[in-house]
């Protein structure tokens, strides 16, 4: 299955970000806004700016112009990056095998980032006030 409704599908802990958007994830433009890689797990870890708002905001975060996403990504068996600059506008896709294997996430744009993990997970969802009209 490819396309973010599989990848979806494959979310841990999230909840909200379905709440926010249903099984249409806001992945198609993404600015990333921060890329770590930990040995432990090994993980990749992606903080990253849609530019997709909710239908519905929480009241909670008031005005908004920004959501920003934190994921992390467990159990990297593969990984490779070819293209590395800013502002880091791109999108990220992600395919899971029919046989529920090693979930393919492919990132492009600004970043060129393609790797295989076993879990995914969203840590973290916010919705901020930027003044700066650039991501």
């Amino acid at each position: 299955m490819v396309g973010n409704r599989a990848l979806s599908e494959k979310l841990l802990e999230a909840e909200f970000i379905k709440i926010l958007y249903g099984e249409e994830l806001p992945f198609d433009r993404i600015f990333i806004t921060e890329v770590i890689l930990r040995p432990h797990g090994p993980e990749i870890f992606l903080k990253f700016n849609v530019s997709r708002l909710p239908i519905d905001i929480p009241k909670k975060w008031g005005r908004i112009n920004r959501v920003s996403i934190n994921m992390s990504f467990l159990g990297i068996r593969s990984l490779s990056l070819a293209k590395l600059s800013y502002p880091r506008e791109s999108s990220l896709l992600g395919s899971v095998p029919d046989d529920g294997g090693v979930i393919r996430i492919s990132i492009r744009g600004e970043i060129e980032l393609d790797f295989e993990c076993e879990f995914v997970s969203v840590k973290g969802v916010g919705g901020y006030w930027y003044s700066d009209e650039s991501y």
